[in-house]
């Protein structure tokens, strides 16, 4: 099963490290961590920052998407889309 976690510039960390640690036991399971462009996504909090190797381009299809939360976007009732 491919599970992507798509990531953006000002996400809750642990709104996707928490998903990522339970979904990666699955049997069967490839997660990825995918972004607009690969490169650095920095976390709302400005402390923790994660290297993204894949761009959203670079995949094809997905079984299951995850998109974590934003206490950014959330308090300026903004979209990511």
């Amino acid at each position: 099963m491919k599970i992507i976690i798509y990531l953006y510039n000002g996400i809750t960390m642990l709104d996707a490290i928490g998903p990522y640690e339970v979904l990666r036991n699955m049997p069967d399971a490839e997660v990825y961590f995918v972004a607009e462009k690969t490169g650095e996504i920095k976390a709302d909090s400005g402390i923790i920052d994660l290297n993204v190797k894949y761009s959203i381009d670079d995949m094809k299809s997905a079984d299951v998407l995850i998109i974590p939360g934003s206490m950014i976007l959330a308090s300026a009732g903004l979209q990511i889309f």
